[in-house]
């Protein structure tokens, strides 16, 4: 019998130190947290059962796939990333386990070893997309065959990331993976994002650290991200969002096909036949799909958590 909304008001802070806003939320400052920091997710949560740990047991907390993937993007139009066996072999030589179990402590939902579509679609058969596993000989094979054998002659190349914390961990890992298995220079250089997007955008950047966060849900918007039809004639033109400039000839015609059907399921099939094709060029290298975790204060009822995190405080109410 109450009227919706069930609350009289909302008050949102934003702070930009994750470990600040845990501590405040663990005195009871706040109602909810989200994210969960890094440095201390496996005091929070048990990664086997996603539960919280017996500190952290009057908390409630919530977990859900997100429409979220890292990767790290190749210029695939001028070298040396222009050959696709040099692709290959970088996503041949990251380990994505080891970046999920040690770096990121299990907070992952799962390692990238399928496409750039993540896991948070009922619908959509992700184990039928084959991606990449560490194999480092067949890393070094790869690179042997692009001409670069044992890394000889291989250029130093820096891979650009923006400032965010768990960007950079994960990008320390890679540049480490890829310098010890192929025996190459690899250097980290950091800009602010807006600077690293327009780079990207601009074709000024051959390797880069992101992240596609899902503007709606279907895997189009995904896959969008490596439709040569949004490939610009020339490269003095800015190009967005195909910022790898890939321009694959099964991939365009099969996503292009899967974008006129409207069965769900023929437009899958479609979009993983798309997609299989793509990653068989590596345009890409897919890290790891994104989970959402978030704490609630044990009063906090009816406060759903969803994959693209959408606030939705209709029914939410406090209890005694």
């Amino acid at each position: 019998g109450n009227q919706l909304p069930l609350l009289d008001g909302i008050l949102f802070k934003f702070i930009k130190d994750d470990k600040t806003q845990f501590n405040e939320f663990t005195q009871g400052t706040f109602d909810e947290c989200t994210p969960l920091p890094t440095e201390f997710f496996e005091r929070i949560v048990a990664t086997a059962t996603k539960k919280t740990t017996a500190e952290y047991s009057k908390f409630k907390l919530q977990a859900t796939p997100a429409l979220c993937t890292w990767f790290v993007n190749f210029l695939t139009t001028k070298p040396p990333f222009d050959n696709v066996n040099v692709r290959r072999a970088f996503s041949c030589a990251v380990d994505r386990d080891k970046i999920v179990r040690f770096v990121l402590k299990g907070q992952p939902f799962a390692a990238g070893t399928h496409g750039i579509v993540p896991p948070a679609f009922s619908k959509y058969p992700i184990d039928s997309v084959h991606g990449y596993h560490y194999d480092p000989e067949q890393a070094r094979k790869f690179l042997a065959d692009a001409g670069y054998p044992d890394g000889k002659n291989f250029p130093e190349i820096k891979l650009h990331v923006y400032p965010d914390p768990r960007l950079l961990q994960v990008a320390e890992a890679v540049q480490n993976m890829l310098s010890s298995t192929l025996h190459i220079t690899i250097n980290l250089q950091v800009m602010q994002f807006a600077q690293l997007m327009d780079n990207a955008e601009a074709g000024s950047l051959n390797i880069w650290g992101t992240r596609w966060y899902g503007d709606y849900p279907d895997p189009e918007n995904f896959l969008n991200l490596w439709y040569g039809a949004l490939v610009p004639i020339t490269d003095a033109v800015p190009r967005y969002p195909n910022d790898t400039r890939y321009n694959g000839a099964v991939f365009n015609a099969e996503f292009g096909r899967a974008l006129r059907l409207s069965n769900d399921g023929e437009r899958n099939n479609a979009y993983v036949t798309a997609e299989n094709a793509a990653m068989a060029d590596a345009p890409s290298i897919i890290l790891f799909y994104e989970e959402h975790y978030r704490l609630l204060q044990p009063t906090v009822r009816d406060t759903p958590l969803d994959p693209m995190a959408r606030v939705d405080l209709k029914w939410t109410w406090f209890s005694e």
